[in-house]
């Protein structure tokens, strides 16, 4: 987000303050959009807020103007 979180962009004015999370699932690691205001975009799909998905290795992720894709540890170049 632009505020708080572990990873910000303050100048990303497409951001929520808080936008979305990264977890550790009981399978694996999820994504939750936290009801932001422009959404977050997982492979091509937008997320209803606050309902949980997993993310693996080559999941790509937008929020606001940013776009992150998935590496697993062992798969980096």
């Amino acid at each position: 987000g632009r505020q708080t979180g572990h990873i910000l962009f303050p100048k990303d004015l497409k951001l929520s303050g808080q936008h979305c999370q990264i977890f550790q699932g009981e399978k694996g690691l999820e994504i939750r959009d936290l009801g932001s205001n422009n959404g977050t975009v997982v492979d091509g799909r937008l997320l209803s807020p606050e309902k949980s998905y997993p993310i693996r290795d080559g999941t790509l992720i937008a929020v606001g103007s940013q776009v992150f894709k998935c590496v697993e540890p062992n798969n980096r170049p």
